[in-house]
C-alpha cells in the first residue's frame, strides 16, 4: 500500500507539473562544460555582474555552497550556469581553505533536472525531467532505483566484493569512502579496490577509502558499515540521475 501511495503522488506530482514529453525534455536539454580537476567535478558559472567562477558539483549538499572569499564577491548577486539560475537562496559558506573551487552547485539546483555527467565527454547534461529519464545517442542500464531522504540525499543498496551494505552519493566527494566495518570485512586499511556492483552492473578494481565520517552513524545505525559513492562513480563512466524519477542509470560493462 505504501508503495502504491508513493507511486500515486509521484503521478499526481508529474501531471500538476505540466512534465514535458521524452522528446521535449531533449530538445530544451542544455549541455554545460565539465572539467575534471583534483578529483572535483567543475562547471562554469556566472555571477549577474559577469565574473566567472568555478563551481563543484555536490549531490548530497541541500544548498549552494560558496567559500568566504566568493561569497564577498557575489554578495546578493543572481548566479547562472548556463543561462540556468542557480539558486542561492540560504547558501552556505565555508572557508576557502575547505573547497578546492569557488564554491558548489548543490542539489536544490540539480534536483529541478533529470541530470547526464559525463566526464569523457566534457560535459554536464540538465535537462529538464520528462514523462521518463531517456538520453539521446547514449545506451545506459536499467534504472537502479533510489531512496530521496528530504528530497535531496540519495540512498541505495550497493555490494562490495559480493557484500552488501546502505550507501549514498556525493559526486562531490573526492573519494570513494567506505566506513571501518566495511573496511574490516573487505579487508582494506587506508585505500583499496573492491569490486563494485550495483543494480546488475560491476566495477571490478573500483577504488576505494577507509574513513569515518560522523553522519555515517545516522545511516548505519547497526555499524554493519556504509559506503559514500564519491566522484569515482562518474570518472570513467557516464551516470545518469533523476530526483524527480528517484533513479540512477550507469554505463553498461
Amino acid at each position: 500500500m505504501i508503495g502504491m501511495t508513493r507511486g500515486l503522488a509521484l503521478c499526481v506530482l508529474l501531471a500538476s507539473v505540466g512534465v514535458q514529453t521524452t522528446a521535449q525534455a531533449q530538445k530544451n536539454a542544455v549541455e554545460i562544460p565539465l572539467r575534471l580537476h583534483d578529483g572535483r567535478l567543475l562547471v562554469p558559472v556566472v555571477a549577474a555582474d559577469g565574473t566567472e567562477y568555478e563551481f563543484a558539483l555536490s549531490t548530497v549538499n541541500a544548498s549552494t555552497i560558496l567559500t568566504a572569499s566568493t561569497a564577498a564577491k557575489i554578495g546578493s548577486q543572481a548566479v547562472t550556469v548556463d543561462g540556468l539560475a542557480v539558486h542561492m537562496d540560504g547558501f552556505a559558506t565555508i572557508p576557502d581553505a575547505q573547497l578546492g573551487a569557488d564554491g558548489m552547485i548543490a542539489s536544490n539546483t540539480l534536483f529541478d533536472y533529470d541530470v547526464l555527467i559525463d566526464v569523457a565527454g566534457a560535459r554536464l547534461v540538465l535537462k529538464p525531467f520528462g514523462r521518463e529519464v531517456a538520453w539521446e545517442g547514449i545506451t545506459l542500464s536499467e534504472p537502479v532505483r533510489l531512496q530521496v531522504l528530504h528530497g535531496v540525499i540519495f540512498m541505495l543498496s550497493v555490494e562490495l566484493n559480493d557484500q552488501s551494505y546502505q550507501a549514498t552519493i556525493d559526486l562531490g566527494t573526492q573519494n570513494t569512502l567506505v566506513s571501518s566495518p566495511a573496511g574490516t570485512a573487505l579487508g582494506i586499511t587506508g585505500a583499496g579496490t573492491a569490486t563494485l556492483g550495483i543494480g546488475t552492473v560491476n566495477r571490478s578494481a573500483f577504488p576505494v577509502k577507509v574513513q569515518d565520517l560522523d553522519v555515517f552513524s545516522r545511516f548505519d545505525p547497526t555499524g554493519k558499515g556504509f559506503v559514500m559513492l564519491g566522484a569515482p562513480l562518474a570518472l570513467d563512466c557516464v551516470i545518469s540521475l533523476s530526483w524527480i524519477h528517484r533513479e540512477m542509470r550507469t554505463c553498461v560493462r
